[in-house]
Parts: C-alpha cells; sequence; structure tokens
C-alpha cells in the first residue's frame, strides 16, 4: 500500500484489521480474534486496537513513532474499554503518556500496538502463547503492519516485547531505528526513586535516539 500524508486513519486501521484476517490463521487455545468494530477501533487518534478515547484524527501521521508492546490484553478489559469508551484511566496510558509528553513527542505522531493480535480468555498477566503456529502467524501480520504504517522507528515496550520483536525481525533487512524502554505498567522493584523520575529516565532514552 502506497500513503501520502493525507492517507486517513480509517484507512489505515481497516488495512490493519485486513492483516489481522489474512494472515492470522491459528488461533491457539485461549486466544481469539478481537471481534470489534472499525468504528470502536478508531475512539482514539491512532491507537490500537482500542485506545485511551479521544477525538479521531482525520489523517494517519507519516514517519510516526510505533509503540509497541506484547498483547493487548482481555475480555474483562475489552468489555470495560467498550463501556468507558477508551481506557485514558488506565495506569499503562497514562504512564505512556507521561513518557510521551516529557520526551517532547507528540501523540498525534505516535501509533500504538502490540506485537501479538487477539485478546485473551483467561487473566490479562502471563503469556499470550507460545503455540509456534500461532507465533508465526504472529510474524507475519506484524511484519506486514510495519508495511502499512511506515514507521520511522520502533518503541519497544519492556522485556517480553523485545523478545519477540527481535524474532519477529530477524529474518528481514529493515532501516528502522530500535529503542527499549520499560513497559508503561510497570518498573523495577528495586527502583527507588519516585515515578515522575522513572518516567522522565524512559524519555530520555527516547530523546537520546
Amino acid at each position: 500500500m502506497i500513503r501520502t500524508n493525507r492517507t486517513r486513519t480509517n484507512y489505515v486501521m481497516q488495512q490493519l484489521m485486513d492483516a489481522e484476517s489474512q494472515y492470522i490463521k491459528h488461533w491457539p487455545e485461549g486466544v481469539t480474534s478481537l471481534k470489534i468494530s472499525l468504528e470502536k477501533r478508531l475512539q482514539n487518534v491512532a491507537a490500537w486496537p482500542v485506545g485511551p478515547g479521544g477525538a479521531l484524527r482525520e489523517y494517519f501521521p507519516d514517519n510516526c513513532d510505533f509503540y509497541v508492546a506484547h498483547n493487548w490484553g482481555n475480555h474483562r478489559m475489552l468489555r470495560r474499554a467498550e463501556k468507558l469508551k477508551g481506557e485514558k484511566d488506565t495506569a499503562y496510558w497514562r504512564h505512556l503518556m507521561e513518557i510521551i509528553n516529557m520526551a517532547g513527542l507528540s501523540p498525534d505522531r505516535s501509533f500504538i500496538g502490540n506485537a501479538l493480535p487477539g485478546i485473551k480468555s483467561g487473566p490479562a498477566a502471563g503469556s499470550m502463547s507460545k503455540d509456534s503456529a500461532y507465533l508465526e502467524d504472529s510474524r507475519n501480520c506484524f511484519l506486514a503492519q510495519l508495511q502499512i504504517i511506515k514507521p520511522r522507528r520502533i518503541i519497544i515496550l519492556g522485556d517480553a516485547s523485545e523478545g519477540l520483536l527481535k524474532k519477529f525481525l530477524k529474518s528481514i533487512d529493515h532501516n528502522i531505528d530500535e529503542i527499549k524502554i520499560m513497559h508503561p505498567s510497570t518498573r523495577s522493584i528495586n527502583w527507588n526513586g519516585t515515578r515522575e523520575v522513572w518516567a522522565k529516565r524512559q524519555a530520555n532514552k527516547i530523546m537520546l535516539q
């Protein structure tokens, strides 16, 4: 797909949904496709799959920062997000927006997604799945997403995401910068500073590259 800086967000999001339908054929036990309409997916400027809520950005940004977490969550999280029309009051989104702002970046120039598609039937915590067929499908889907989004860099959120992306990206040639920060929902148990200091340190990692 060829995009220009006037490509509408809803068109890009539909392309991402189509990629998931095309590539994810082996759903493992406990993981299912996220059955949610395009309209509900577009409740944020460019978050995936639900987002913190807010006005829809009409056009999708060129050369965006692509923030990649491990996976999205479970059915309970989906029901809550649909009821509240977003996730802006969750720790993940509050802290991620804080980091983005501290780095002097605009959320409007960001796309926020996951390495693994789908939604879990059990607890939100824990591994999404280690099913080899599903992981291969997910790899192909993620590489297709890169072609659709065309980010200027990937900002990896946490160790689990980093492990997946190393496997996904090792087989392709690319010139996309990669930056790893801690996952916005966590911080080291040995961290003695304030949350603000911790967030600033994550922001500095982004600013230095």
